[in-house]
């Protein structure tokens, strides 16, 4: 739980960083900091979860400040190398004590030694330099923006520089199509002109005078290198649960009261294998009244084995609706992943018992989760046909702008980088250009975002291709993003043992069988889950929330609110209006599940509402 903003190099009105605190006041709405140190003031916002260094986020010393956002897991790793290095009376000092008296004595090369979920920033005072870096996994969020003046701001969210008076709110028309693809926010600029989100593992060195302006230096200092042994089922089994226990153990032990943290199931055997190995007191769920969706049944069983109190809540389309605004603003960003819906009511009720949650993120990612690793049936088949001839149909298939069945399947008989995308592939490339006017297509090609990933993995095998692109693209700008906002806004704090730096060091050794066999996916994770859940539990294929969105939109009163916003004026500015009727027309009919779009469309339209017409 945490949020900053902090400002270098530029002039800022009295009161500016507690107005721009204000508009996301729920990231700490315990405590704050508020920090002036020659060119950079800076404030931060905290919460009480009883962790030993909750108020301990601020260090200052002669030669350096430290403000650090967010957690560093192996706080007692830190300590001795610090000790390695010479650093008197080591085991006693905070995170932030420790960055800033390794940092006086290794520079930018401290972002190496931690782990976790956290942004730094350092003030060098000797140089007059700002240093920011952030963590591997995007866990905390940070952002930037260059004012007229020279300066440079940053902020856990962007919503808090419509408060900063020398911000120009100017809508980024680029980021539309590549929105309408990726259903998350996915270019190196944000939807508000001049903003910029900060790279995963990337330290930034904020230099310069005033007369010329701050000079900003990136560098990443770190990058997942997928490095498959050979290794037998068992061994990768018997790793795993240990990496997880040590990784549960890092995770909790500056918890006053680690007994009090609460588990969220999904029924998967994420959230299920951690619940089972933690046996947490109490558990929490949300679920549907249709049972094709719902999961609650299973979490409560679950529940009863381990002993725990199982809190559940029915999500319904009038509760959705009625919250939709809400959960627009909270995202920040245009954000249509279905799964935001329960993540917000999840946390939401979590809220009234607990403030700090297991979650199980990260293991579909290191572990190879998805289906999308796997082939489509009679593929094999299909491979047959030269590369050259297949490449050809793939990518007339690309710029149709048409949907029908098969069209996916002949874009997937490419190779991966020509069609691979990521887990949201929500319209076409040429769909989504089709349907915006004219002045919102000249966005980036989807090939010339991916192309430097692709690049980083060209000998790699297929699935650890797949793998790298989730990691950087998928993970960063929708899971992270996700997680964090959703959870936020209702003061509760993720811990997550299976987004572990040390178990992704131990998963990129996995080969690719251990991964993926045919259709199943996460072999190696779910035969060590065995060790803890019986075989019904462990090969369980998990819904993950999915939201029964394409049932409510054929309510009539819903059904309405959609069409009523999709062919509005408001719609009018960015579509083509003929093609959204034509989308809710032909998903009424049942002919095409078009759900997913319609869906993608009105959260940008609610998203926009919200901040460029009612603020």
């Amino acid at each position: 739980m945490a949020g900053f903003v902090a400002a270098f190099r530029t002039s800022i009105q009295e009161n500016t960083i507690e107005n721009m605190l204000d508009t996301m006041a729920y990231r700490g709405r315990d405590y704050r900091h508020h920090l002036r140190d020659g060119a950079l003031e800076m404030g931060y916002l905290g919460m009480d979860l009883g962790y030993a260094f909750d108020r301990k986020e601020i260090c200052q010393r002669e030669k350096t400040t430290v403000l650090l956002t967010g957690y560093v897991n192996n706080v007692d790793e830190v300590r001795a190398y610090a000790e390695k290095c010479g650093v008197a009376e080591a085991s006693s000092l905070t995170p932030a004590e420790a960055i800033a008296v390794l940092y006086e004595i290794e520079g930018t090369e401290v972002a190496s030694v931690l782990k976790g979920g956290y942004v730094v920033l350092i003030y060098n005072k000797e140089t007059g330099a700002l240093i920011v870096f952030r963590d591997r996994f995007a866990v905390q969020p940070v952002y930037y923006y260059q004012t007229k003046d020279g300066g440079i701001v940053f902020s856990s969210e962007t919503k808090a520089f419509l408060a900063l008076p020398s911000f120009e709110k100017k809508f980024n028309k680029d980021a539309l199509v590549p929105y309408l693809i990726f259903q998350s926010p996915t270019l190196e600029e944000t939807f508000f002109q001049g903003v910029f989100p900060f790279a995963p593992a990337t330290v930034m060195t904020v230099t310069g005078e005033e007369e010329v302006g701050v000079q900003l230096t990136k560098q990443q200092y770190w990058d997942v290198a997928f490095a498959p042994q050979e290794m037998e089922l068992e061994e990768a089994s018997k790793a795993i649960n240990a990496l997880v226990e040590r990784s549960i153990a890092e995770k909790t032990k500056y918890f006053a009261h680690p007994e009090a943290i609460g588990q969220s199931l999904s029924g998967g055997v994420d959230s299920s294998y951690l619940a089972s190995r933690i046996r947490p007191k109490e558990t929490f769920t949300v679920g549907y009244h249709d049972q094709e969706f719902s999961e609650i049944d299973n979490a409560r069983d679950l529940s009863k084995i381990i002993g725990a109190t199982h809190y559940s809540e029915i999500v319904d389309s009038e509760k959705t609706f009625s919250e939709l605004s809400t959960i627009a603003y909270l995202g920040d960003q245009p954000f249509a992943n279905l799964s935001a819906v329960p993540m917000f009511y999840l946390s939401k009720q979590i809220s009234e018992h607990t403030h700090a949650v297991f979650s199980g993120e990260g293991s579909d990612e290191f572990f190879g989760g998805y289906f999308e690793y796997t082939e489509p049936k009679y593929m094999n088949v299909y491979k047959l046909l030269p590369t050259s001839l297949r490449r050809a149909i793939g990518r007339r298939m690309l710029k149709s702008t048409k949907d029908f069945k098969g069209k996916n399947f002949m874009i997937k008989g490419m190779p991966t980088e020509d069609w691979y995308i990521g887990q949201a592939k929500i319209f076409h490339e040429a769909e989504a250009r089709h349907i915006v006017h004219r002045s919102y297509r000249y966005a980036p090609r989807v090939q010339e975002l991916l192309a430097p990933y692709f690049e980083q993995v060209r000998n790699l095998s297929d699935i650890q291709k797949k793998q790298y692109l989730d990691f950087h693209v998928w993970m960063v700008n929708d899971i992270a993003l996700k997680a964090d906002r959703m959870n936020i806004g209702h003061g509760v704090q993720l811990v997550t043992p299976l987004l572990d730096e040390d178990l992704l060091d131990f998963a990129r050794t996995l080969p690719d069988e251990l991964k993926i066999q045919g259709t199943k996916v996460k072999i190696a994770f779910r035969h060590a889950a065995l060790n803890y859940l019986p075989e019904e539990w462990a090969t369980r294929k998990k819904k993950g929330y999915v939201v029964p969105l394409k049932n409510w939109l054929k309510e009539p009163k819903y059904s309405a609110i959609i069409t009523e916003m999709l062919t509005g004026e408001l719609a009018a500015q960015f579509f083509d209006v003929s093609q959204l009727k034509a989308l809710i027309e032909e998903n009424l009919s049942g002919k095409r599940a078009q759900h997913r779009k319609i869906w993608t469309v009105y959260m940008f339209l609610l998203w926009y509402q919200e901040y460029f017409v009612k603020r």
